[in-house]
């Protein structure tokens, strides 16, 4: 009797765990159905306690880059740069990617790009290999100290959006070096103001009531700066002195704009090409011919910053 009663009281005891596991895998699937369909998770907090946005794509991204990457990691930075770079070939452009929320957050993403978020993310992952931490968590704290100004995030003004001021800032801090003046750049006259005279095309200037005034401050401060340009119809006079993995920053002659698009230097067969995430081609591409005859073709573009990423 005393058996019956144990061997039943196991049998009782392996249903009841048997009913918890398919309880617990239910609600697993559950969460990998909401994961896959709604495709935006929060992949944890930065010590502000604000959260990193990342979805399951990009995640997945994440992982096969570091596959690649581990062998990559003796590679100079800008090397490591191009290479990162055609990991993103024909990725779709995709314009305000980082604008989709209420409040400023941390916001990663490898599946949809416009120049900036394309020179960003090669810049941060290179710089995530060669840190010896290739995980995203610290892809995200090099992205913060990337995307904001001295790496600290305090509403939609602590964004460097005038790509001026973020050459400015992250010159300041040791990661860049601007190559402009010293291969050859003369004095840019620059006068931004184009996010506070149009902030109807910035929706989270509503969302943060205190963010125009901040931005009209960093305009005047910009404007108070010393940059150097090299004009397009210089370029080839100087282009020798610029390599691969160099980012490209293009001026322009727009009202209240410094720079209207962005991209790393590549040299191919003795030519300098361009690649960049175009809002023309719709995707991540090298230019087919140089980057001389890329600026030749637009009537607005200047010329160029260069911009060298450091060790």
């Amino acid at each position: 009797m005393e058996y019956y009663r144990r061997n039943c009281f196991i049998l009782s005891l392996s249903v009841s765990l048997q009913a918890k596991q398919k309880e617990r895998m239910k609600k697993i699937a559950t969460t990998l159905f909401l994961f896959i369909l709604v495709g935006t998770v929060i992949f944890g907090q930065q010590p502000s306690g604000k959260a990193i946005v990342v979805s399951a794509q990009d995640s997945l991204f994440f992982s096969r880059y570091k596959t690649s990457a581990q062998k990559w990691d003796k590679l100079p930075l800008n090397k490591l740069i191009i290479k990162t770079g055609k990991q993103f070939m024909g990725t779709p452009y995709i314009a305000h990617t980082l604008d989709r929320n209420t409040s400023e957050q941390l916001v990663l993403n490898f599946s949809e790009l416009d120049c900036t978020t394309f020179v960003e993310n090669c810049f941060c992952l290179a710089r995530t290999v060669k840190s010896g931490d290739i995980t995203l968590a610290h892809f995200a704290s090099e992205v913060t100290q990337s995307r904001y100004r001295d790496g600290k995030i305090d509403g939609y003004s602590s964004r460097l959006h005038y790509f001026t001021d973020w050459i400015f800032n992250k010159q300041q801090i040791g990661i860049i070096k601007d190559m402009t003046q010293a291969i050859g750049g003369i004095p840019f006259p620059i006068h931004v103001g184009f996010m506070t005279t149009h902030t109807g095309k910035y929706p989270m200037f509503a969302t943060d009531s205190n963010s125009v005034g901040r931005m009209r401050q960093i305009e005047k401060e910009i404007n108070a700066r010393t940059y150097y340009y090299i004009p397009k119809e210089k370029l080839p006079e100087v282009e020798k002195k610029i390599k691969s993995g160099d980012i490209i920053a293009i001026t322009t002659n727009m009202e209240g704009l410094d720079i209207t698009h962005v991209g790393y230097a590549l040299w191919q067969k003795g030519t300098l090409h361009f690649m960049h995430a175009s809002s023309t081609g719709k995707k991540v591409m090298i230019t087919e011919g140089s980057l001389y005859s890329y600026l030749a073709g637009v009537s607005h573009d200047t010329g160029i910053m260069v911009i060298r990423p450091l060790e």
